[in-house]
């Protein structure tokens, strides 16, 4: 957040489709420039950089969309959503493997043969994420992309169109008097979402706040030189309800392949039991439970759900905690004093 009055030759009074060109042309170098490196399957921080790139693009995109033709922008949005999503599969994967292999470390001998057979899916499942990668490079790589791209860079549209979803946005104003609309509106529907998901606790509100919160984050990085340095606090609470969400969230994507798995096992073990079992009242004896192939799993997994659903709930209770204070328009109050302090 060290960036003031300019950023790449922008200043704020710039009209926006001066500045939205610049701003695209910067985050798309800034993507250009992990190509290489995402190549490497022991790279994890390219991917997970590579990723965070792709999505800034998108989001500068997105914002920007009433100054650009529509017809390149949507292909490029298709484009770089592509790649972001075979980035995002290598990359959550990379996560369950690094939240999974300390917890297997701590576990008794016992129950960590269902966690390291677990956490060996993960592994051979992302050396296939990592195949699809130079598929996925190649869409951006392609000569239709680069043209896409630099008609969006060097022809900025001058004038509005219908239809889009920053309604209010003037193409023909400054980049800081839209930067104000764009920010307000995903304050409140960070705000909105954020109060629900507190009320209710449902896990969908709960993973909607956290693509709002990541969503006002993106928007602050592109704009922020406009504020001087008045955002810096938001951004960094921003930052912090995605990472507590963030958290959350990894607890239920695990979670639930850890179900997935035990009822995987339960049906092979099953399957594997069934043809031995003899006639009579003992083809139910605990006996033949020696010969199922999971047999040693169940437990360690169990209790890895059990420890994963308390993890769970202490986040659930940080982001309530951590919330209180900006709930009920406090944040887009916040956020409306500092794009405004002084008239700029």
């Amino acid at each position: 957040m060290a960036r003031t009055k300019t950023t790449d030759g922008i200043k704020p009074d710039d009209v926006l489709t001066v500045a939205a060109a610049r701003i695209v042309d910067s985050r798309a170098q800034d993507m250009f420039e992990l190509r290489d490196a995402v190549l490497n399957a022991d790279d994890v921080e390219a991917v997970h950089d590579m990723r965070v790139a792709s999505r800034r693009l998108r989001a500068v995109l997105e914002m920007f969309e009433r100054c650009f033709d529509r017809k390149p922008l949507r292909r490029v949005l298709r484009d770089v959503g592509s790649l972001t999503r075979a980035l995002g599969s290598r990359r959550d994967l990379d996560v369950q493997i690094e939240l999974l292999t300390p917890l297997a470390a701590q576990a008794a001998a016992a129950d960590r043969v269902g966690i390291e057979a677990l956490i060996a899916t993960r592994v051979e499942l992302r050396r296939q994420a990592q195949e699809l990668i130079p598929g996925a490079l190649a869409t951006i790589d392609d000569r239709r992309f680069a043209d896409d791209l630099a008609r969006i860079v060097a022809t900025p549209a001058p004038k509005r169109y219908k239809g889009g979803k920053l309604k209010r946005v003037d193409p023909s104003a400054s980049i800081r008097d839209n930067a104000r609309l764009m920010l307000d509106g995903r304050a409140r529907k960070l705000s909105k979402l954020a109060d629900g998901a507190v009320a209710s606790g449902e896990t969908a509100e709960l993973h909607a706040t956290r693509i709002a919160a990541k969503r006002l984050r993106y928007a602050i990085h592109a704009v922020e030189f406009c504020f001087e340095d008045r955002l810096a606090q938001i951004h960094a609470q921003s930052r912090t309800i995605q990472n507590i969400l963030g958290e959350l969230h990894d607890c239920d994507v695990i979670g639930g392949v850890i179900d997935d798995s035990i009822e995987a096992a339960r049906g092979e073990d099953a399957a594997a039991i069934a043809p031995t079992a003899p006639p009579g009242p003992d083809r139910l004896a605990w006996n033949a439970l020696r010969s199922a192939p999971h047999r040693n799993e169940y437990l360690g997994l169990t209790k890895l759900s059990v420890l994963l659903a308390a993890r769970r709930e202490a986040a659930r209770q940080q982001f309530s905690d951590y919330w209180q204070p900006l709930s009920s328009g406090a944040l887009c109050d916040a956020l409306h004093s500092a794009t405004r302090q002084n008239g700029k």
